[in-house]
């Protein structure tokens, strides 16, 4: 049986991929929200290729967890310890942030960004901690 956070994790995992796929083949619903702005423009805009590469990614720290929480039995055990390692310090990584619009040394604030993304990826990483003081 595999462990509840493993599980949980690798739906998170999936539905971040899913959600960059569906960017990657031109939707537009949530882009608002995923992409830092300053005064209403968008700081960057990630293409099909970039939000392909992170759905990718998404999936392969999807498995990870899945093969890490024993789901799979195949290879050496230090791989899934490893990549599940990897993961984490990713997403460490991105709750620290740029320290200007993303993560918890954010300086830019009142955006829709920086409201939502504290709460949206509190599952994975502990930028939710970040105090949203506009």
């Amino acid at each position: 049986m595999i462990p509840v956070p493993a599980a949980v994790l690798c739906i998170v995992f999936v539905a971040l991929a899913m959600i960059h796929f569906y960017w990657a083949t031109g939707g537009r619903w949530g882009m608002a929200a995923a992409v830092p702005s300053q005064d209403s423009r968008p700081v960057i805009s990630p293409g099909a290729a970039a939000s392909v590469t992170v759905g990718l990614v998404l999936l392969i720290a999807a498995f990870l967890c899945l093969w890490q929480g024993g789901a799979f039995a195949f290879g050496p055990s230090w791989v899934p310890r490893a990549g599940v390692w990897a993961v984490a310090v990713v997403m460490a990584a991105r709750a620290v942030g740029d320290f200007k619009y993303i993560g918890v040394f954010k300086r830019v604030r009142g955006t829709v960004f920086s409201r939502l993304v504290p709460l949206l990826s509190s599952p994975l990483s502990p930028s939710y901690l970040t105090p949203n003081r506009v």
